[in-house]
């Protein structure tokens, strides 16, 4: 198709540069799938490199609240 195409049409249009795309993962986190996280980060240890790294990057918390909040919690 892109040959029979390919002398009426820009050259950028016929084979265009590969874009990225996002997700609204934060926004979806603390909106839409809020419900499910509290579900989904129970009875296991291998979500909580997750956890962490949502509670600084989405919820923008310092590391050293977060290490005082954990090491209360293992206590």
């Amino acid at each position: 198709m892109k040959e029979a195409v390919s002398d009426m049409l820009p050259r950028d249009i016929i084979d265009p540069k590969k874009r990225g795309f996002s997700t609204p993962l934060g926004a979806w986190l603390k909106r839409n799938l809020a419900p499910l996280v509290p579900r989904a980060t129970l009875g296991g240890l291998a979500l909580m490199n997750l956890e962490i790294w949502a509670r600084m990057y989405l919820d923008r918390r310092a590391s050293e609240d977060l290490t005082a909040e954990l090491q209360g919690t293992l206590v």
